[in-house]
């Protein structure tokens, strides 16, 4: 197992879905990026079809929030106490992505992924604010 580039860091909005929507990630105002798998511990419901507030990420269905942590913070109209926490993946930004380990947490050391000091050079390739769009043909 490895740890997956799944967004680039620089284009990373404060939500934003996996293309395979098995996972979610968000950026709490207090900084970082955290992600989750994309199901709301409340009633199922896709969590990045909610929004960010503050450190926390809103259930769009029935407005459980989800904080840093992946418990239930609050939900209107409701005690969170005993609702299950969100699964919440490990995750590293570094070299200019979003990086997802999506296995065990306990087996997601930050060292096995590689060194790429060309990616931290100021000049170097992940510099670019480049992207690449595809063409749109009529």
């Amino acid at each position: 197992m490895t740890w997956q580039a799944r967004a680039r860091s620089a284009t990373s909005r404060s939500l934003a879905r996996s293309p395979d929507s098995a996972w979610c990630s968000f950026r709490p105002a207090s900084g970082g990026v955290i992600a989750l798998e994309d199901f709301c511990p409340h009633r199922g419901a896709p969590l990045s079809l909610g929004f960010v507030r503050g450190d926390t990420l809103v259930c769009g269905y029935h407005g459980l929030a989800v904080d840093c942590r992946s418990r239930p913070d609050n939900m209107p109209g409701q005690q969170v106490g005993r609702f299950p926490p969100a699964h919440a993946f490990p995750v590293i930004e570094r070299y200019g992505f979003i990086r997802v380990w999506p296995g065990d947490l306990e087996q997601a050391p930050a060292d096995r992924l590689h060194p790429l000091p060309w990616a931290e050079s100021p000049t170097g390739p992940m510099a670019s604010d480049c992207s690449i769009s595809p063409a749109i043909t009529g």
